[in-house]
């Protein structure tokens, strides 16, 4: 799951936890049915409880201090949503450049011999003998180019770490490496 997504879902779960918790809070905590201004004998008047305060005992006008002295209304309840985060989404990343290197076949060898190179890089042959040449790999099937005219190319791309020596098939003695590391 994306991280934003699980974000949000928590950010909504916190909420409802937090809501659900101030409800019950709410309704846990008695609230007096009215604060009055008016005189504290006008506050309780059942049967029992006399009304002129000079007919009341010392008890009832403790219990009548206790009952006059409203309870203190609770805090605000205030719910704060968790902070919204806003993540892009990754970039993806950039394809490396691509690289070529050039190998010129010329006075019946190839130029130059031996190549050091990354994964990824492109190798260009080009012959610049009058005489037909062929890049072919000694073993394997990694390279097989046709038979190369003056002024022909093969090209390959090497994704893979490793050596790969090649040859010319009319001419055997024509010998390169290519080594991707």
């Amino acid at each position: 799951m994306p991280k934003n997504k699980l974000l949000m879902l928590v950010g909504i779960a916190a909420t409802a936890v937090l809501v659900v918790v101030g409800i019950i809070w709410a309704s846990s905590v008695k609230q007096p049915d009215t604060f009055s201004d008016q005189n504290p004998s006008s506050v309780n008047q059942n049967e029992d409880t006399p009304t002129d305060m000079d007919d009341m005992s010392d008890s009832d006008m403790e219990m009548m201090d206790d009952s006059v002295t409203p309870t203190p209304p609770p805090p605000p309840t205030t719910v704060t949503p968790p902070p919204t985060t806003t993540t892009s989404p990754p970039t993806p990343p950039t394809p490396p450049a691509t690289v070529t290197v050039n190998v010129s076949i010329s006075n019946f060898a190839y130029v130059p011999a031996e190549l050091h190179i990354s994964p990824g890089t492109t190798v260009v042959w080009t012959n610049n003998d009058s005489a037909g040449h062929t890049v072919t790999s000694e073993s394997g099937i990694e390279l097989d180019s046709v038979l190369l005219g003056n002024g022909e190319s093969f090209s390959h791309t090497f994704n893979t770490s490793g050596e790969f020596n090649y040859l010319c098939k009319p001419h055997p003695w024509m010998k390169g490496k290519v080594i991707v590391q």
